[in-house]
């Protein structure tokens, strides 16, 4: 990023994240000012309708999101994708959907808002028919990420909200590997935040402390009856590595944006959607954290 952020000038056609952000003196990126070409042709395209029920057509939109709030939840694998292939130099292989994720975020930002915090979120639209052409919005090239609306959408939600709020970016996904813990992912932030490790301790011990509390107080439970709880240094953590693909947390880190990744067993995705107790204690946990870690180190 450094080293693109010294390039002169920015392609109107495909302009990349490293072409727009600067960085501050603190090592964090500033956030995008996306006027002009450059910005045209990062903007999310629009479709507009008077009936909410054309977006549910296998002609409708890949993608639905909503941008004005303060926090966005996101879950790009809430769609069976292909991934690899093309420009990556891999084989193609099928990612599967991660089950309950779309309705885990379209959950969690009505409990975030009936908490006081307007939510935006992005979820792939479900009704839409095969696309092979869909890319893996969490294993992005820096040279896709013109082509991804998920990408764009992230340009769009932080232009829409800077100026009124600090911000936060929480991606939702499932993991079936192991089933006794809820990763909580924020590499992204410790590998390109190299002078901001103080925020992000108190970040994880943050979200950590309100989402244990929420999995203890409401007994979810693996399989085997065994308490799930949080791992903080999970392996799934939301980081490829420098120079390579990116998760859709670590795009938002290069923007400026703190962002964490979650991974769930399957019996965390399950109560969330089928248990509203928890469902809000865990948005409780979330605005705690978004109210008395990121808002104040946003100031």
């Amino acid at each position: 990023i450094q080293r693109a952020a010294r390039d002169k000038g920015v392609t109107a056609t495909a302009p990349s994240t490293a072409d727009v952000v600067r960085r501050s003196a603190s090592g964090v990126p500033r956030r995008p000012s996306l006027g002009g070409a450059a910005g045209a042709a990062l903007r999310p395209t629009r479709t507009r309708t008077s009936d909410p029920e054309r977006l549910l057509t296998r002609t409708s939109p890949d993608v639905c999101g909503w941008f004005a709030g303060p926090i966005l939840l996101t879950a790009p694998h809430s769609l069976k994708l292909t991934r690899g292939g093309g420009a990556t130099g891999e084989r193609s292989r099928v990612h599967k959907r991660e089950r309950y994720t779309s309705e885990i975020v379209l959950m969690l930002a009505r409990a975030l808002h009936e908490i006081g915090i307007p939510a935006a979120f992005m979820v792939w639209n479900r009704a839409a028919g095969p696309g092979k052409g869909r890319l893996d919005p969490n294993y992005l090239l820096e040279e896709q990420f013109a082509s991804s609306p998920w990408h764009r959408g992230l340009h769009k939600w932080i232009c829409t909200n800077a100026a009124d709020a600090p911000l936060f970016h929480v991606d939702i996904h499932g993991k079936v590997s192991e089933k006794l813990h809820v990763d909580l992912g924020v590499q992204p932030l410790i590998s390109e935040w190299p002078r901001e490790h103080a925020f992000v301790d108190l970040l994880t011990a943050h979200l950590t402390k309100g989402i244990d509390k929420a999995l203890l107080d409401h007994s979810v439970l693996s399989l085997k009856g065994k308490q799930i709880s949080i791992d903080e240094e999970p392996r799934l953590h939301g980081y490829w590595g420098p120079d390579t693909v990116t998760t859709i947390s670590h795009q938002s880190v290069m923007l400026g944006v703190p962002a964490v990744q979650f991974e769930m067993p399957p019996r965390v995705r399950e109560r969330l959607v089928s248990s509203p107790p928890f469902l809000a204690d865990f948005a409780r946990a979330l605005a705690g954290t978004y109210r008395e870690v990121v808002a104040g180190w946003s100031r």
